[in-house]
């Protein structure tokens, strides 16, 4: 692997130095009962596209079922893809209305100190029933740092550690999230993502590194106790030239509805 910045490293090593606790802390005896208790939500996804960081993988409408749990600090997240439209994979799965083509695993650490949040993950991805696309593994860190109560800046580094050693990708903006009252919360962010030579010629085909993105996204959720219903919808204009002759694409845009039970 080539040699680390040592920015890089920093970032994605960050949250495992930071053990203090956030000053908004739950009385002692409701603390220690949550750091008991497991919890987590299951969902399904319905996304009109796949798209991933900000690029399109096929036109497909697709769907996300995943469950995550999380005990005290820690994180499990399990998520796949089903592909409603085989259209790019092997001939023999052409004609099957559903195919789980892709199964995701991510371990995570989450700590807070004064108004940062780091949290850190190991992820693998495993393709099933798909042409030349090996199965990977990359290291994840994000570090936010809350500017009000309500707007949050953020940036994200990823780096892959198997089938693509040295891809790097950064996504960096500023989120926002409200809660209006009877179970609605809305959150949007406007963000900018850039990656080196390695990541863009695997994902896009384009021999060239620097800024990729220039995005926004908006979700808003509806609780019924325990239930929620939720839609997103994002847009993301292409920056970088290589990418919009190798995709032939100028921007992409996406919307997802989830039906999901937190418990």
């Amino acid at each position: 692997m080539k040699k680390i910045n040592p920015i890089i490293a920093l970032l994605i090593l960050c949250p495992f130095a930071a053990t203090a606790q956030s000053n908004n802390e739950a009385p002692a005896g409701q603390k220690e009962a949550n750091e008991k208790k497991v919890t987590g939500n299951i969902e399904m996804n319905y996304l009109r596209h796949y798209i991933w960081r900000g690029m399109l993988f096929g036109n497909n409408d697709v769907a996300q079922p995943e469950l995550n749990l999380a005990y005290k600090k820690f994180s499990l997240g399990l998520a796949a893809n089903l592909n409603y439209k085989p259209s790019a994979l092997p001939k023999e799965l052409y004609t099957k209305q559903v195919v789980y083509d892709e199964q995701d695993v991510e371990i995570g650490y989450a700590t807070s100190y004064k108004k940062f949040d780091f949290e850190c993950k190991a992820m693998a991805y495993f393709y099933m029933n798909q042409i030349d696309c090996p199965s990977t593994a990359e290291l994840y860190n994000k570090t936010s740092f809350s500017i009000s109560e309500k707007f949050c800046l953020f940036t994200e580094n990823v780096l892959d550690i198997a089938s693509y050693k040295g891809a790097y990708y950064n996504n960096t903006g500023i989120s926002y999230s409200n809660s209006l009252g009877n179970g609605f919360n809305i959150e949007g962010s406007l963000y900018a993502s850039s990656s080196n030579k390695k990541f863009n010629t695997v994902y896009s085909g384009a021999v060239a590194g620097g800024l990729n993105i220039i995005g926004g996204s908006v979700e808003a959720t509806k609780e019924f106790g325990p239930l929620y219903l939720c839609f997103f919808a994002e847009i993301n204009n292409y920056a970088n030239k290589a990418i919009k002759q190798s995709t032939g694409l100028q921007k992409t845009d996406n919307y997802s509805f989830a039906v999901g039970w937190a418990f």
